[in-house]
């Protein structure tokens, strides 16, 4: 199960003189005018890892969520914690709040450097039932935000010499589930959003790539798992019955692979795909297999 949230170490003190140029646009340098915008960053769980984990590394992180009072109290909480971070207002369904952010917002508060595309909704239910007004919403959300956000943020980019694009998309994208065939679907036209963007804008030192998420240790994954009992239990049972890593998965976890993903260290990655699921896309594979196995009585 995969549900996508509905989601103070000191940046490095060495300052780079005279960087290469896509090493300038790539490394924060603890300079506030070097911003990512996190969509759905206030997000209780992977947003706030991400928005957590590029403030620590020294970005200015701009939080742009629909739930602008929770995505300036985090900022607020990152400021008082002597790191960098904005929040704002952003509903990516909406295109004139995107072009206000990209064309007003950050324009008056530094130079975009990255964008973290996490604003999205789940749903589980099997695609005989959903209605097209489901099956709308979630592509609106998931793909269609996604892609409002990107085409801004390279406007950007193309300015000053390239950045920095992750996508969230989810381990049901590469191995779903009974009940995500539409959230599966929202999130697979990602993967070729990401590797279209990394294949289009490459030469323009713009780089793409995408996370897949598994089942994440958060309070909204919690939340949503209380009504099959107690969330703790069920998590630990979860990593330990269907993760070739038996750990939980945290959203520090997902905050770390995309801060990876902004740095200069990544500068030949691009396109790529990084799932962080504790091997549970492995193992529905192996699952898969093994029932083949039992019902042939050979190999598969």
């Amino acid at each position: 199960m995969d549900q996508q949230e509905d989601e103070a170490v000191r940046a490095p003190r060495n300052r780079v003189s005279q960087a290469p140029q896509d090493e300038a646009v790539q490394t924060p340098q603890n300079d506030p005018a070097r911003l990512i915008v996190v969509t759905g960053g206030a997000g209780g769980g992977i947003g706030q890892g991400i928005s957590r984990a590029l403030a620590v590394e020294g970005w200015s992180v701009v939080i742009a969520d629909r739930e602008e009072k929770e995505a300036i109290a985090l900022a607020d909480q990152l400021v008082a914690e002597g790191l960098s971070a904005l929040g704002t207002y952003l509903d990516v369904v909406d295109e004139s709040t995107v072009n206000t952010l990209f064309r007003e917002f950050v324009p008056k508060n530094g130079k975009l450097c990255g964008l973290v595309n996490s604003a999205g909704v789940g749903l589980v239910k099997t695609l005989g039932d959903v209605s097209t007004a489901e099956w709308d919403r979630i592509h609106t959300v998931n793909l269609r935000g996604a892609f409002l956000c990107a085409r801004e943020a390279i406007a950007h980019f193309r300015t000053h010499g390239g950045g920095s694009i992750v996508n969230i998309g989810s381990v049901q994208a590469i191995a779903p589930e009974v009940g995500y065939s539409t959230y599966s679907a929202a999130k697979t036209g990602m993967i070729g959003l990401t590797r279209g963007i990394a294949a289009d804008h490459g030469r323009e030192n713009i780089r793409c790539n995408i996370i897949h998420p598994g089942l994440v240790d958060s309070p909204l994954n919690r939340q949503l798992i209380a009504q099959w009992g107690d969330p703790e239990a069920w998590i630990r049972n979860f990593a330990e019955s269907r993760q070739m890593l038996p750990s939980t998965i945290t959203p520090e976890e997902i905050g770390a692979a995309v801060a990876f993903l902004m740095s200069h260290k990544s500068r030949s990655i691009t396109g790529v795909e990084l799932p962080i699921d504790g091997g549970n896309s492995i193992w529905q594979g192996l699952n898969a297999i093994n029932e083949e196995q039992a019902n042939t009585g050979g190999t598969a």
